[in-house]
């Protein structure tokens, strides 16, 4: 895929992030190997420290991005004490990325229990048997806690558990209004959304950076010549710049 193809119809005179979103989405979907909704989530322990793992993205629309796991696990009691973490998307097929921060909140039951019930009965048993975050006694513990979840929800509907529920990382409660753009193929929105597409970045990065070359050596050579004026001294050949 082109540089001309990739960047068509500028994406940075975009006004709607998350229709673009929605787009590129779409895109993914079809130039991706595999899970185009997998995104790196970062959340903040109590001391401030990182934690990013990848999650997969269940839902998206204005109000926010849904994810799912287990709240007793490390990004759960995360997000659950700090009510903050950032995504970040990475499309590697279409060299595109977006970033994104804000405040989290959970889903409500009947959101989680709907999507609970679209998961496939295996993974409706691990939530129940998955200590998520916790140290693991034996591969044989996992075994037989799954046999156990299998054996008591044999037949009929599995139940949700309690502990097992979404978040929904909204986007545009941060400070500061409108958009801006710049010349690095970047759109902002409500400085908490980002989208980037590195498609025919790599000429312009090229060219600045010879550009400063070019200046740091033409620095270089007067700071040189203005040493050899002040020894008296004169050199055997003249630096040409041009060259």
């Amino acid at each position: 895929m082109s540089a001309n193809e990739l960047t068509s119809g500028d994406f940075t005179e975009r006004n709607e992030p998350f229709d673009l979103f929605s787009e590129w989405l779409k895109e993914a979907e079809a130039s991706e190997i595999n899970d185009p909704n997998a995104v790196a989530l970062a959340t903040v322990d109590e001391d401030g420290l990182p934690n990013v793992r990848m999650v997969l993205l269940k839902g998206f629309d204005h109000d926010g991005f849904v994810f799912y796991t287990n709240f007793e696990s490390q990004k759960g009691q995360e997000i659950l004490g700090q009510k903050k973490a950032a995504m970040c998307f990475h499309w590697k097929t279409l060299r595109r990325q977006v970033r994104l921060r804000g405040p989290v909140e959970a889903v409500t039951d009947e959101e989680a229990d709907a999507y609970f019930k679209t998961r496939a009965r295996g993974s409706r048993i691990g939530a129940w048997a998955s200590k998520q975050s916790r140290p693991l006694e034996s591969r044989f513990a996992l075994e037989k806690a799954v046999a156990e979840y299998t054996a008591r929800y044999a037949i009929g509907e599995i139940p949700r558990p309690a502990h097992w529920s979404g978040f929904r990382l909204r986007i545009g409660r941060a400070s500061g209004s409108g958009r801006c753009r710049s010349s690095s193929g970047r759109t902002r929105s409500s400085a908490c959304m980002i989208v980037s597409s590195f498609a025919g970045l790599r000429r312009k990065a090229i060219g600045r950076r010879f550009a400063c070359i070019r200046e740091a050596l033409s620095s270089c050579l007067e700071q040189t010549e203005t040493e050899y004026r002040r020894q008296g001294r004169t050199r055997t050949a003249p630096f040409d710049r041009d060259r």
